[in-house]
């Protein structure tokens, strides 16, 4: 749920600073709990990856670089995390069917 329209961006290093619970009180309380629960949710290592690299603003080519994937696989995975992302805000969701 949105208080306002501002949107709060995390860099990596902030993203550093998350996962060893050093942050301040310019990340909501809130954000940093979707985080961790998203990230617990992710069922492999390389969705992890993904989803951290995406927060720090990494582009997807750049991601696919770095993990030796295509693209397209990054582009995957990040509708797949987004999905996860969703059902942990609205359980009843349902993502939309995939039509390739």
């Amino acid at each position: 749920k949105r208080d306002s329209a501002q949107t709060h961006y995390v860099t990596g290093e902030r993203l550093a600073a998350i996962a060893d619970d050093q942050v301040g009180p310019e990340i909501p309380a809130e954000l940093l709990d979707e985080i961790h629960l998203v990230m617990d949710s992710l069922r492999n290592e390389t969705l992890r990856d993904v989803f951290r690299l995406s927060i720090e603003g990494v582009s997807p080519n750049e991601i696919g670089t770095r993990l030796h994937i295509s693209p397209r696989s990054v582009r995957r995975k990040q509708e797949l995390i987004r999905n996860v992302w969703l059902r942990r805000r609205d359980p009843e969701s349902r993502p939309p069917a995939f039509n390739p």
